[in-house]
């Protein structure tokens, strides 16, 4: 589960992420690595107990297109490398 560490840092200004973008960034990053996954709900479990990052979880209609409430982590953002994995 390194790559977490990789792909997420604290953010005190209260950004939000996507825990599905957060997973699909995590599998790419996995994949080019030759490194195998964890499920989606394990994954979100391990970030949610990251010692380094203070996530809250959320629902925020802020960043998800017309009324959907997606699960979200506050107070994280992406690494520049995650990003890269992300594209548009």
């Amino acid at each position: 589960m390194k790559p977490c560490n990789r792909l997420l840092e604290e953010d005190n200004g209260g950004s939000y992420i996507l825990k599905d973008d957060a997973y699909t960034a995590y599998a790419e990053m996995c994949e080019q690595h030759g490194e195998r996954t964890t499920t989606p709900d394990k994954f979100k479990d391990v970030v949610s107990k990251m010692a380094s990052l203070d996530v809250e979880t959320a629902q925020p209609r802020s960043i998800t297109p017309g009324d959907s409430r997606e699960q979200a982590w506050k107070y994280v953002r992406f690494s520049e490398q995650a990003k890269d994995l992300l594209g548009d």
